[in-house]
């Protein structure tokens, strides 16, 4: 991890991060990512306004990713979002839905992101052109808000890269989902709209 917004020159293959133009709220207002630097304070849903113990950004790869490397495309008003915005695939998201209760036994449900495509619009996108992606770190996990209503989850200053989210709340641990399981869910969100507007 850097301190302050380190910039890597050259593209990187992420899969987390937040896209930069998210905007992100802050301790002086909704704030695009990447002119946050360290020590400005985030809201966050657990813990309120927690300063960032650092940050980085690098470039996305842009049309030369494989697919799982495609970002997701969020359109406006689908999580809540007060514009389209996006995702890198493995970026975790908290959704909260009844769905989740029935299946898991908690209605809030943490998932990546490349999870969510097919519902409400949501979908994969080849490439962005020149876009960078920030990663956001504080002393201890955190999930903050983005573009009104996303909450995204970020990592703690002791965890590694190997799992952003080991050390994360024991509360945000029992709702992480499996892949296979965010997709379950998903899929009965997806029915469930289908279903209301049948019957609409």
């Amino acid at each position: 991890m850097k301190d302050g917004l380190g910039a890597d020159p050259g593209e990187a293959m992420r899969v987390d991060g937040i896209v930069a133009g998210t905007r992100i709220a802050t301790g002086t207002g909704w704030r695009a990512v990447q002119s946050l630097q360290q020590g400005d304070d985030v809201l966050t849903l657990e813990a309120g306004y927690q300063p960032l113990a650092g940050l980085w950004s690098a470039r996305l790869p842009g049309g030369t990713a494989p697919p799982e490397f495609w970002p997701v495309a969020v359109p406006q008003g689908a999580l809540d979002c007060r514009e389209a915005l996006l995702l890198l695939p493995d970026q975790k998201v908290l959704i909260e839905c009844d769905q989740a209760e029935a299946l898991f036994g908690d209605a809030l449900a943490l998932v990546p992101a490349s999870a969510l495509e097919g519902w409400r619009g949501i979908s994969r996108v080849s490439h962005v052109t020149g876009a960078r992606a920030v990663t956001l770190v504080f002393a201890a996990p955190q999930v903050i808000y983005a573009s009104c209503a996303v909450l995204l989850a970020c990592p703690g200053q002791s965890v590694g890269a190997a799992d952003l989210f080991a050390d994360r709340p024991p509360r945000l641990a029992e709702t992480a989902l499996t892949g296979e399981q965010a997709r379950h869910l998903v899929a009965c969100l997806i029915a469930e709209d289908l279903g209301s507007a049948l019957r609409g």
